[in-house]
């Protein structure tokens, strides 16, 4: 996917890079009740070439929907949609059973 899981190799405490699986979900959490990009970008703390990577892929995977505010308006909300939801709540569970 777009990013690699590694880790920083110096004398510092080792400090894992987020999973793809953790951003998305960090993606859908922040657009549960409909965001905007903005919004997303800055509380995943993403690029804007990032966060167009992985909106293609939740929309692909039909668990991120785009739309409006306004009738006939442009599609500048992204919302988490309900398969987009049973993803966040199978994510939970498997991080609570790995802490």
């Amino acid at each position: 996917m777009a990013g690699e899981n590694q880790e920083k190799s110096n004398s510092s405490p080792r400090v894992r890079k987020r999973s793809d699986i953790d951003i998305i979900a960090n993606i859908l959490s922040a657009a549960k009740k409909g965001a905007k990009k903005t919004h997303i970008i800055y509380s995943c703390n993403l690029s804007h070439s990032q966060l167009q990577v992985y909106l293609q892929i939740l929309h692909d995977m039909g668990l991120l929907d785009s739309h409006s505010k306004k009738e006939g308006a442009e599609l500048n909300y992204l919302k988490t949609t309900s398969k987009g939801l049973k993803f966040l709540d199978a994510y939970s569970t498997l991080k609570s059973l790995m802490t």
